[in-house]
């Protein structure tokens, strides 16, 4: 299955999540939520039920465009309501929830719009009737989960019953009524807010106070006893405690009976340790004297922990919520370069130049509006095998417009501080959340109002929410403390780069290695022979493992070559420790074979990198770093002792070619083994090629350890080794415009494809 299974961490795949982060709600918008959520589950119906009488009398039952409906809607707030959504107002989207909700509207995604069918309302029933349905289910529920199970826990019966009936189980039944202390309302139990004592860092200490309700299990019936079976939480709440007198919430009483006209009663004690919103559900299971058949109520629980005095003032917010809108920005200034900080003391003169790769001026115009035009969207949807490179080109320029959108959010009017040495130190806001990202060797802009040209300075040092800057000498002579200057980040485009000279690159790739077939896989004859190199694992529990030793022994033979070989699984599973056992059984058994190891991040090669010094010599390995990146305590000593670091530039170096040759290893990020690329290095160098967590990178940075570094009719290897889990995160994406590229489903395909 390596054909299909490597496109699985292509970004055609990992392209369809979006990040809804960056169109924030309006105030109006985030008022009429709050509204929605503080009505009542009556009132909401009761809301509903307007809006879709009027919608009947208006519409029919018919089938409606999206547009239609905001139109309806929209009449329905003029006419009728004479509000539009706000403090007083929900949004059109809370009444498709709630219409959807109650059966009486069905929702239909077509290509490119979307539908909804008009239903009959549907017919109210009695309570009677709801108690029967619900009674029903939960025998069926019962004896599903117990065909299965020998012994079936209250959360597996509650969750099944959940979705259907969550509002028969919401009602007190069976002549048993549940009540609580304090503030309950519609079946929710809400605890007074806990001040808390302090907070330090995203720590915070024990609680003050805790809070105690007392909950009521009170048996109406005249003449018929009740059991309480089980009473718990049907997800971890380690906030809230329960407590009983006979034990049953700590499971070490069977049941307790409750006489007719006596209450039993539950202690939920709740003590947050940490400032943040609470919720769980709690499950009662009782039995009925008369009957003998068993049936549940259910309870919410919520509560808050909150700081106090200085701490809640250092959560709040610095200044009212306003929507972003690019600011209008006077374009064209002469540039005024700054001082850079001091490079790499040693240069490798390179052999493959890296072009600027500029988005084309009629893909700007193509992208112009908020959806792609007709001609972008055929390139976007033309055959991946027909259009490879364009496809992703294509989508790597979309991805850059929108960062330069992106950026531009983060553009104010500062001041800057001067310190010893001639820096200029600007304070940004969420720089230690990487909001912007800025390392060493970055550079921002900056001008004042009535000056006619534009500074560029460049990072020279990083530290927590400060950044040290150096520009032409001429604007440290006229720098001005306490002047607002008119700051303009920028983003590093090298990524960028890098990954589109890898899609020129691949041109020269066979196309067995990128789109293989069953006629194309498994061509090339084995690289280990079993009966003249015995194997021996390092890793015991791999050993053990059938499937991840099977996976060893098929990347020691290279019997996918030229296909890439795939390790895939959840988390979990022994993804990395496989790769990592397959890297050193290729050293110990394939003469001359050398090894380039990847992964998208560094703490993710910083793991690889000190999983092989367990067992692999330190002279044998290099791990690489770029130059920007800072020496931090987070990495390894272990890696630290493999990495080439210059103490007197405070920054890591790139060691002469002759002393790369001598490495049997080299380990380093994706879009780091693009320097390798550049430099006098033979393609036939590395035999092998491992990307570790390659479904969290993009098929174009995939490329860039592959492209120019991997040939994959090396006699001596040429084997691409792939390790992730496509079901879990892709990479970060920042244009909505990408949801475009449809998924091929190629991942449910490979695990039945022959190949």
């Amino acid at each position: 299955t390596f054909a299909n299974s490597a496109r699985a961490f292509s970004v055609h795949f990992h392209y369809l999540q979006l990040s809804m982060s960056r169109y924030p709600l309006s105030p109006r918008q985030r008022q009429a939520n709050e509204y929605f959520r503080e009505l009542s589950e009556a009132v909401r119906k009761q809301k509903a039920k307007a809006f879709y009488n009027y919608l009947v009398e208006n519409e029919g039952f018919i089938t409606i465009t999206h547009d239609d409906l905001l139109s309806t809607f929209n009449r329905y707030c003029n006419s009728v309501l004479r509000d539009r959504p706000g403090p007083t107002c929900m949004r059109l989207r809370s009444y498709i929830f709630l219409l959807k909700k109650l059966h009486a509207l069905r929702g239909d995604r077509q290509p490119g719009t979307r539908t909804y069918k008009i239903l009959p309302w549907p017919r109210e029933l009695s309570p009677e009737e709801k108690f029967l349905r619900y009674m029903s289910a939960s025998r069926q529920v019962t004896h599903q989960l117990t065909s299965t199970t020998p012994t079936v826990s209250l959360t597996q019966t509650i969750i099944g019953l959940l979705n259907e009936h969550r509002e028969a189980l919401m009602q007190d039944k069976c002549e048993v009524q549940i009540t609580s202390t304090g503030d309950f309302q519609d079946a929710k139990i809400r605890f007074c807010p806990v001040v808390l004592q302090s907070v330090v860092g995203n720590a915070t200490a024990a609680a003050a106070v805790s809070r105690t309700v007392d909950i009521k299990i009170t048996n109406r019936s005249d003449h018929h006893s009740k059991k309480l079976l089980r009473c718990a939480f049907i997800d971890p709440a380690p906030s809230f405690v329960l407590e009983d007198d006979m034990n049953i919430t700590c499971g070490l009483q069977s049941s307790v009976e409750i006489e007719p006209g006596v209450s039993y009663s539950v202690k939920c004690t709740f003590a947050p340790k940490h400032m943040s919103v609470y919720k769980s559900t709690l499950a009662f299971e009782l039995q009925d004297g008369a009957t003998g058949s068993s049936f549940h109520v259910i309870r919410f629980v919520s509560g808050s922990g909150q700081a106090s005095g200085r701490d809640m003032e250092l959560v709040q917010p610095k200044s009212p919520y306003t929507p972003f809108r690019p600011k209008s920005r006077r374009r064209g200034l002469p540039i005024v370069d700054g001082v850079r900080p001091p490079g790499p003391r040693h240069h490798i003169q390179r052999t493959r130049d890296l072009a600027d790769y500029r988005i084309p001026p009629e893909i700007q115009e193509e992208m112009k509006g908020d959806t792609p035009t007709q001609k972008l969207q055929a390139v976007l949807k033309a055959d991946l095998r027909q259009n490879h490179k364009k496809l992703f080109e294509t989508l790597l320029w979309i991805e850059e417009r929108q960062m330069h959108h992106d950026i531009k959010r983060y553009d104010r009017k500062k001041t800057l501080e001067s310190t010893p040495g001639g820096f200029l130190v600007l304070q940004v806001d969420g720089l230690a959340e990487s909001r912007p990202s800025l390392l060493k060797g970055d550079h921002i802009f900056v001008t004042w109002e009535g000056h006619d040209n534009e500074y560029k300075g460049y990072v020279h040092r990083v530290h927590q929410e400060q950044v040290w800057l150096k520009f032409h000498l001429r604007f440290h002579t006229e720098f001005i403390r306490g002047r607002q200057y008119d700051i303009r980040f920028t983003f590093n485009r090298l990524p960028m780069r890098l990954q589109h000279r890898a899609l020129d690159l691949s041109d020269k790739l066979p196309r067995e290695l990128l789109f293989p077939t069953a006629a194309t896989a498994s061509s090339k004859p084995d690289l280990w022979n079993p009966s003249a190199v015995s194997l021996s694992f390092y890793d015991r529990d791999v050993e053990r493992n059938a499937e991840q030793k099977q996976a060893v022994e098929k990347i020691l033979s290279g019997v996918s070559r030229p296909a890439p070989y795939l390790i895939f699984g959840p988390p979990g599973t022994g993804k990395t420790k496989t790769t990592v056992e397959a890297m050193k059984q290729v050293l110990k058994c394939i003469n001359g074979s050398r090894i380039l190891s990847c992964a998208p991040s560094n703490s993710a090669a910083d793991l690889l990198c000190d999983l092989l010094l367990q067992h692999v010599p330190k002279a044998q390995v290099l791990r690489l770093n770029a130059f920007r990146r800072p020496r931090s305590p987070d990495i390894p000593d272990t890696v630290m002792s493999v990495s080439c670091f210059d103490h007197e530039t405070g920054s890591f170096e790139m060691p002469e070619i002759e002393m790369l040759n001598r490495y049997r290893v080299i380990v380093c990020t994706n879009i780091t083994a693009g320097r390798l690329a550049s430099i006098p290095m033979r393609s036939d160098h590395f035999t092998h090629v491992f990307i570790d967590e390659s479904g969290h990178a993009v098929e174009p940075e995939c490329l860039v350890p592959v492209a120019g570094l991997l040939d994959p009719n090396n006699p001596k290897g040429g084997q691409l080794v792939l390790a992730g889990d496509p079901k879990q995160l892709g990479p970060v994406l920042r244009s909505r415009n990408s949801h475009q590229v449809r998924s091929p489903d190629v991942l449910p395909r490979a695990s039945h494809d022959p190949v």
